[in-house]
């Protein structure tokens, strides 16, 4: 990955820790995760099932736990959440080190293809979308910051709360993808919008006490909670991918 601070190959304390405080206390999208997949139907009897950008496994954990009768596939770039994911993995679970822009090199022919919390942190998302789409999976879901309208922001942060090491802050993407923009991608690859909807947190979030980023809410006069990091609102999405032509049984 072509990264100058290598910021996916480092982790701090509080990085760690958020990773494995996962495995005991499923954050709040976790749980709306795993909820969303059993509504939609999109995981069936021996279907395999890739997460891109797994960190060290959690989410895939808990669903891998849930369903027995498929495999899942955690891929990161990062060998230390790799390794972690590997200790506390099931039976029905392999990860490996590997880079989300060349999924080519992969041997594998997923039904689900999952990216949570990734490609807003990409340079662009183009090329990463390019290599997912081309697994021709029958499902995609993805979670990232998008807007619904034909606007895209390109955000590069430097969060100086995180001594990343080799520098003293962190320097990441935080882009807000366009969604018709995203329509109008995923037609080259005979895909169409399954599924889509904003993620609106059920609990409070308080500010950091470094007030660098990481998640807080703040409630509206509707009562809904705005998702705000650093000085950023959040808008996450959830969108569903389906192949076209391609039917689906939830009974099944």
């Amino acid at each position: 990955m072509n990264n100058k601070n290598k910021e996916w190959l480092q982790g701090d304390k509080k990085e760690i820790n958020y990773h494995l405080e996962q495995y005991k206390n499923p954050k709040e999208y976790s749980t709306y995760l795993i909820t969303l997949i059993e509504k939609l139907g999109i995981i069936k009897t021996n279907y395999n099932i890739i997460d891109l950008g797994c960190g060290a496994g959690a989410n895939l954990f808990f669903l891998a736990k849930k369903y027995p009768s498929s495999k899942f596939y955690g891929l990161d770039i990062n060998p230390f959440y790799i390794k972690i994911a590997k200790s506390k993995s099931l039976k029905n679970q392999e990860f490996k080190v590997a880079d989300i822009t060349k999924l080519n090199k992969l041997k594998l022919k997923p039904d689900l293809i999952l990216s949570i919390q990734t490609l807003s942190w990409m340079p662009d998302i183009k090329k990463p979308l390019k290599e997912i789409l081309s697994m021709n999976s029958k499902f995609v879901l993805i979670t990232s910051l998008f807007y619904d309208g034909p606007v895209e922001t390109k955000i590069k942060i430097k969060d100086f709360s995180r001594n990343m090491g080799e520098i003293n802050y962190r320097e990441s993407f935080y882009n807000i993808y366009s969604i018709s923009r995203l329509k109008e991608f995923i037609k080259k690859y005979n895909y169409d919008i399954f599924f889509m909807e904003p993620f609106e947190i059920g609990i409070d979030l308080p500010k950091p006490l470094e007030k660098g980023m990481g998640t807080y809410t703040i409630k509206v006069e509707n009562h809904q909670r705005l998702q705000v990091s650093g000085p950023l609102l959040m808008p996450w999405y959830t969108i569903v991918l389906m192949k076209k032509n391609m039917e689906i049984d939830k009974n099944e």
